[in-house]
């Protein structure tokens, strides 16, 4: 007899209670867990989940266990719609149910809105985001989301992102079970790759880091580049893989060389010779958003009512 478990809080906890799929004699409930999952993620691409919720109250778990694990929030509206919901359901649901959120459009008048979200959502393993100055509530020993935080990715980083602002040197907390870190495009504002890992604290348990720099920008910074780069990889031995992604110019002309041709990317390229962790790729604009289309049509194709 399969049996699909869903998270529960109860008394504060998080616990894991199974419930059995057999409660008919329909051959339905007699498939694998695996394959059942795999038929209502194909059946809620084709219908409204809904309206499969209404089939049973175990159905409506197993949807909730799936729409809800990865959130993905494409537009202001979808975002304050989803805020709108964390304050209707059980403060415990979205902490037990959400895994990873995504961000692929935000504004600073969203500000608060994500705030609340983020601290809703506890359990958050991986956060995807254009940009993000953390609340001062994130910034202490004790952050919402219990250290379970292990993937961070922005599209680019800025110093003031990141840094308390009642001390500026003061590392933001909650960080210390990060395994993976990608800032994907580079920022206006010059920033090194260590003073990015510095901004995050001490990061033990760092496996995986992404940097991305322009090409032809500044021979002086792309010096400072290099030399972060190989200082990270000298002193993090549990660094399994830095990719670098070298851009073009934000403004390009038909004269710009490729970026295969540029300093930096020399620079780079002695040392990927030198040490194999380090993956050098060219950069392309907007490429962090890529992957999420398929997982936000489920999202935004029927509208479910909560957001």
């Amino acid at each position: 007899m399969a049996t699909i478990t869903v998270t529960e809080n109860r008394h504060g906890r998080s616990r894991f209670r199974s419930f059995s799929l057999k409660v008919s004699n329909s051959p339905f409930y007699l498939l694998p867990t695996e394959i059942f999952l795999l038929i209502l993620e194909h059946a809620i691409l084709q219908c409204k989940p809904m309206d499969l919720a209404l089939v049973s109250r175990i159905f409506r778990r197993v949807l909730d266990v799936i729409l809800y694990r990865t959130v993905v929030l494409d537009s202001t509206e979808t975002l304050q719609l989803f805020h709108r919901t964390i304050q209707l359901k059980s403060p415990t649901f979205f902490a037990d149910h959400v895994l990873r959120i995504v961000v692929t459009d935000y504004n600073v008048a969203s500000h608060r809105y994500l705030n609340d979200i983020i601290a809703a959502c506890s359990g958050l393993r991986s956060l995807v985001i254009p940009s993000y100055k953390w609340s001062q509530r994130f910034l202490t020993e004790d952050p919402p989301f219990d250290k379970s935080l292990q993937s961070i990715t922005l599209r680019c980083f800025d110093p003031s992102n990141i840094t308390n602002q009642r001390s500026p040197r003061l590392p933001a907390m909650g960080f210390s079970n990060l395994t993976h870190l990608r800032i994907c495009e580079p920022a206006d504002v010059w920033c090194s790759p260590t003073t990015i890992v510095e901004a995050f604290g001490p990061l033990p348990h760092l496996s995986h880091l992404q940097f991305a720099r322009r090409a032809n920008a500044n021979q002086g910074n792309d010096e400072r580049f290099a030399l972060s780069i190989s200082s990270l990889l000298a002193t993090r031995s549990s660094l399994k893989m830095l990719v670098v992604s070298i851009f073009p110019a934000a403004f390009p002309t038909l004269n710009d060389a490729p970026v295969q041709e540029s300093e930096i990317w020399h620079w780079m390229r002695e040392l990927c010779c030198s040490d194999r962790r380090l993956i050098l790729a060219p950069g392309r604009y907007e490429k962090w958003k890529d992957g999420w289309d398929e997982i936000c049509a489920v999202r935004s194709r029927w509208r479910p009512i909560d957001y």
